[in-house]
């Protein structure tokens, strides 16, 4: 199975003229069968029409690219309330909010930060935990997501 990085190139340029935001894709193998998960976002939030005119306008081209191997079930979704950061500017779209950060390796001593993005400052992430500010390089996050504060809302 190639890359999910070569998944996101196709599809990436048809999501947008979509009006949407390719968040994340993610393939995995479940009671033997390969799915394909596609998450779309905008600004005004999901509907399912949406999730059925980018599945539509992205079947035809994993077909013909075929990036895929052999068989599998497409599914195109919201990222949900605690949705996957990947880059940089998912970052910034979401400083003051409380993320869950997992890193590649130790950094000041941890692998798991779970605080308030207090910035984006170069390639690194400020987190605030208990009141200590930490700097976590992006280049080092294992994976990334929002934490949605329910007692906020």
């Amino acid at each position: 199975m190639k890359s999910t990085k070569k998944i996101e190139e196709i599809i990436s340029p048809i999501v947008v003229e979509e009006a949407c935001e390719l968040v994340d894709v993610d393939v995995v193998q479940q009671a033997g069968q390969k799915i394909v998960r596609v998450f779309i976002d905008k600004p005004t939030g999901v509907l399912m029409e949406d999730c059925v005119r980018v599945s539509r306008a992205i079947e035809h081209i994993l077909e013909v690219e075929d990036p895929i191997e052999g068989r599998y079930n497409l599914e195109v979704s919201s990222p949900g309330l605690n949705r996957p950061l990947k880059t940089k500017e998912h970052f910034t779209q979401v400083v003051g909010k409380k993320i869950d950060v997992q890193t590649t390796e130790k950094i000041n001593g941890r692998k798991c930060y779970g605080g308030i993005l207090i910035a984006v400052e170069g390639n690194n992430l400020i987190i605030e935990i208990d009141n200590i500010n930490f700097s976590v390089p992006l280049n080092k996050l294992a994976k990334a997501h929002l934490e949605y504060d329910f007692e906020k809302k």
